[in-house]
Parts: C-alpha cells; structure tokens; sequence
C-alpha cells in the first residue's frame, strides 16, 4: 500500500455511469513513483481524505481484505447493459431515451425467466 498526497484535479462521467478521476501530485520519490508506476491499468482501492493518515488507519486500510472485482473486465449486468445501449443506438424502438428502453427491456427479460418458475 501506498499513500501520496493528492488534490483532486478534474471529475467527468462517462456514459456507463461510472466516473473518470483525475489526481494531481507533489514530486514524488523515485520508489513511489515506481510503486505507482507498477499499479498502472490495474484494479485498485482508494480511500480518500482530507487530511493524512495516521498510522493506526493506514494499518486498518492495509489490513482489509475484500474481493475486487476487476474493473477492467465488466460484469455479466455490465456487459449486458452495454448491448442493450449499442441496440438502442441501431434501433431505439420508439424510446426517446436510454432509460425507459433498458427498463422496458430488462422488464422483458425479468418476465422471460420468471414465466419458468414454478
């Protein structure tokens, strides 16, 4: 684990809904640079504060263990989500926008497999 001080340089959503952060640093020693360097393109956990850690949260935060789900591969509700947008691009059906197509869609799809209940 590592802990750099940072400002919070720029914020944008992206259409997925998820967000883009942009984090701006001081000069950073070579080591950290490189440690920094190495978790490049790779799934990692934030925690964010406005003041530093003390060493009793920094041990808390280095002690969690949690499964991660690996951002760069999509959940099968992701993936499925991202189809349905690109069909909507190709053939919004009458929908005006995304939403009300995806609700009516996964409605569709909910009342496919609940018919096979029994």
């Amino acid at each position: 684990m590592i802990t750099i001080p940072a400002t919070v340089a720029r914020l944008s959503s992206r259409k997925d809904l998820s967000l883009s952060v942009t984090f701006d640093t001081g000069e950073l020693s070579p080591d950290t640079a490189g440690q920094l360097f190495g978790m490049q393109n790779k799934a990692v956990y934030l925690a964010l504060k406005e003041t530093a850690f003390n060493a009793q949260e920094a041990e808390a935060l280095d002690a969690l263990d949690s499964e991660f789900i690996d951002d760069t591969k999509k959940t099968p509700s992701r993936r499925l989500r991202a189809v349905l947008y690109l069909l909507w691009q190709q053939d919004p059906e009458g929908y005006a926008d995304f939403k009300a197509f995806y609700a009516a869609k996964m409605e569709a799809v909910i009342g496919h497999f609940k018919g096979k209940l029994v």
